[in-house]
């Protein structure tokens, strides 16, 4: 069976929205893996669609974490990582996964506006250099989590780095 599944975050990394074509008639249960851990899902089902029907479900930050996502509660909560659904109508499985990275987004921006802030020579500050760095790892996961076998253990792989590397500071370097 085709994975008839989309997964998509909004803009401002505050919803994840699960599409899908319904794969029969019976409830579809809902499943999903945050950074590789399992994460409570309500609503988890799709109930009883209509076989070839696009149902779907959109989920906020705080429905899909019962703790903080980065030391942020509250409606406004940003997502951030590797997002994994997988519905199954219990004979047939769909999967589909996102990459949450407007934290990465931010990083990299931060990074372009010190390097155009920094007082000395361009060529010798590595901001532009990190933000490289962290754009390629986050299209990186981004790409992993596209492609049509998903690879979430990759994409969680070069996202942690993405992060570790925005979280890494190297001044100005003048």
């Amino acid at each position: 069976m085709a994975n008839n599944i989309s997964v998509t975050i909004s803009g401002d990394c505050e919803a994840i929205t699960v599409k899908m074509i319904a794969m029969s008639g019976v409830a579809h249960t809902l499943q999903a893996k945050r950074n590789g851990t399992y994460i409570t899902l309500t609503p988890n089902t799709f109930p009883n669609p209509i076989p070839g029907e696009i149902i779907s479900l959109t989920f906020t930050a705080s429905q899909l974490q019962t703790t903080t996502v980065n030391q942020q509660t509250g409606t406004a909560a940003e997502l951030s990582g590797v997002y994994l659904f997988s519905a199954t109508d219990g004979t047939n499985v769909a999967t589909g996964g996102v990459v949450a990275a407007c934290n990465l987004d931010c990083c990299i921006a931060n990074e372009i506006n010190d390097f155009l802030s920094c007082p000395c020579d361009p060529t010798e500050s590595p901001k532009l250099e990190k933000a490289t760095k962290i754009l390629l790892l986050r299209e990186g996961a981004e790409a992993d989590m596209s492609a049509s076998i998903q690879n979430p253990d990759n994409a969680l792989a070069k996202f942690n780095k993405a992060v570790e590397i925005c979280n890494n500071s190297c001044d100005c370097g003048c």
